[in-house]
């Protein structure tokens, strides 16, 4: 099996670190003006530095791309998880709960009772019910 190379590119690098470097800006600048308070400096630092650092040496923008990465991998997981466990039981808990008030027996686990025979139900027509 060969191995490939997944270094990042120079591009790749200045590109993560202008997006690292507006989203500190956004935290630093534009969100407290949006709220009416003062700027945060330290932040803006943050970006000012990502930025210069990126752009002259990108090298350096590789460890903290790759803790980015893993960060991302982890909370996709998460999310992925609690996204698909809500959908679930939303889909399946709620037609369930809707058969359930419905009375709706598809399975045909309930019997008919007839005079002293438990008879089930036998015409199953695809045309008349889809469902």
């Amino acid at each position: 099996m060969q191995k490939t190379n997944n270094a990042p590119t120079a591009h790749e690098l200045r590109v993560f670190s202008l997006i690292v470097a507006i989203g500190f800006s956004v935290l630093g600048w534009v969100i407290p003006t949006l709220r009416g308070k003062d700027i945060h400096v330290p932040l803006l630092l943050v970006a000012g530095l990502v930025f210069v650092f990126g752009m002259a040496t990108p090298k350096l923008m590789v460890k903290p791309r790759e803790i980015w990465i893993k960060i991302g991998n982890v909370l996709g997981k998460i999310n992925s998880t609690i996204i698909f466990t809500v959908i679930y039981f939303t889909v399946f808990a709620g037609v369930g709960l809707i058969f359930r008030i419905i009375k709706r027996d598809r399975l045909f686990t309930r019997f008919k009772s007839v005079k002293s025979t438990l008879v089930m139900k036998n015409e199953i027509s695809p045309f008349t019910d889809p469902f």
